[in-house]
This record gives structure tokens, sequence and C-alpha cells, in this order.
């Protein structure tokens, strides 16, 4: 085996522990939300409000730790 092939085989492995776990995070959230409990709370603006805040102070952070 040589070290391209062992680089490309560890890539695949991590990519497919990533879609896996991205899987194992958005089923049981997809059930939480569309039908269930937090539906409710999901419709709310103040909800959006803080999201997008949040999301952009980690795109600052993110940002200037780059810089």
């Amino acid at each position: 085996m040589t070290t391209q092939h062992a680089l490309r085989h560890t890539t695949a492995l991590a990519a497919l522990a990533i879609v896996a776990a991205a899987a194992c995070i958005a089923v049981p959230a997809w059930q939480l939300i569309v039908p269930g409990p937090f539906c409710w709370a999901l419709k709310q603006p103040v909800f959006w409000q803080g999201g997008l805040e949040a999301l952009a102070l980690i795109a600052l952070v993110a940002t200037g730790s780059a810089l």
C-alpha cells in the first residue's frame, strides 16, 4: 500500500464518519422539531433573531482567529 493510497483511504473513512455523525444528529433533531414539541419555538421571531446573532458572532470570531 502506497502512502497516497493510505491517505485516500483515511480521507474516505473520515468523510464516512462525518456523514454518519451528521445523520445520527439530523434524524433525532428532525423528529423533535417537525412534528414535535419544539416546532412552536422555531416559529417565534425571537428564536431566529438569536440564532442569526449567534451565527454572526461565530463568523466574527472565526474571521478574527484566522487573521
